[in-house]
């Protein structure tokens, strides 16, 4: 679906079970490499974005990311189990079309982009 839309797609991971791929968008400040896997369950297509490490535990600005989910959501902020900041959108992996897919990518970028201030050093 993602070489249909025309994206450069690069395989992450290809372990059968657990394949992961990543696009880079490119927007007029950021390139937003995006990744996109299947959650276990295979119910979930997650959309993620690696915002590199995140701030303190104890930074203000990490209060500003949780509220910020409130504005941005689906889309979340999170961090990851290896400490990495991290922008997902787990998408229902039903009737997915490249209309849908497209959309949400799209979503996902413009988040990244607009937080900017919240989560890049």
């Amino acid at each position: 679906m993602l070489v249909q839309l025309g994206y450069e797609v690069q395989d992450i991971t290809t372990t059968p079970g657990t394949e992961k791929y990543m696009v880079t968008n490119k927007t007029a400040a950021l390139n937003v490499p995006v990744g996109y896997e299947l959650s276990a369950s295979k119910n979930f297509l997650w959309l993620t974005v690696n915002l590199g490490t995140p701030r303190a535990d104890s930074s203000v600005m990490n209060a500003a990311l949780l509220r910020e989910n409130s504005k941005i959501q689906p889309c979340q902020f999170y961090i990851s189990a290896k400490g990495t900041l991290m922008m997902g959108f787990a998408l229902e992996n039903r009737g997915l079309t490249n209309a849908i897919l497209r959309k949400h990518t799209d979503k996902i970028i413009a988040d990244v982009s607009s937080t900017t201030a919240l989560w890049q050093k």
